[in-house]
């Protein structure tokens, strides 16, 4: 599993496998150029692959690894913008003239080049909203101070949000506090606020 986390302005923080890596943008772009662009990391996948392919091919024949290195560019398309071409140069200076042929087969099947070559079917899902609580009532919702005395009645299905628990305030009939069902509940009425947004009925 791999998650990226927002971490701030452009800043992205991504894990797998306990690493952690950063994404960020270039400051003309907005951002604070505290790491590479997602399509900088894209690109350097692409060319990590390549010399991971490399240096095992190297290894395997018996021929130094010293020096092997992949340098990698790329350009953009558009209509929809995105990289239209990478160019990489695999220099690899222990590599042999006898097994120059071979070498270029075997780096051109690395997996990430493989998958581009083979587009990967992505399915893209918005998950359910699961941390949104919202004030469901009549206008003139009831202030802080007003939801400090408030009972706290027990949390119950609502019909119309589903996955969603529901608890009516008892002194403000008209107002409902909506909350999934995982989510944790205020602790106290400047949470309540925090939390919230006011809604239409």
């Amino acid at each position: 599993m791999i998650t990226v986390w927002y971490s701030g302005r452009d800043r992205l923080r991504i894990e797998t496998r306990g690493h952690v890596l950063y994404a960020d943008q270039p400051v003309e772009d907005g951002g604070d150029d505290t790491a590479p662009t997602p399509t900088e990391m894209f690109v350097a996948s692409l060319a990590a692959c390549v010399a991971f392919y490399a240096e095992r091919f190297l290894r395997r024949h018996e021929l130094p690894t010293e020096g092997l290195k992949v340098a990698s560019n790329f350009q953009w398309a558009e209509s929809p913008h995105r990289v239209g071409q990478i160019d990489l140069v695999v220099d690899a200076p222990g590599l042999t003239e006898a097994r120059r042929s071979a070498f270029s087969r075997v780096i051109e099947h690395c997996t990430v080049h493989s998958s581009l070559e083979h587009p990967p079917q992505v399915l893209l899902e918005v998950a359910p909203g699961k941390t949104a609580v919202a004030w469901r009532g009549r206008a003139g919702l009831p202030s802080n101070s007003d939801l400090a005395p408030a009972k706290r009645p027990k949390w119950t299905g609502h019909p119309a949000l589903p996955g969603v628990q529901v608890r009516r305030l008892t002194n403000w009939p008209q107002c409902e506090l909506a909350a999934p069902l995982w989510s944790p509940r205020p602790k106290s009425p400047r949470q309540m606020s925090e939390w919230g947004a006011n809604l239409s009925p």
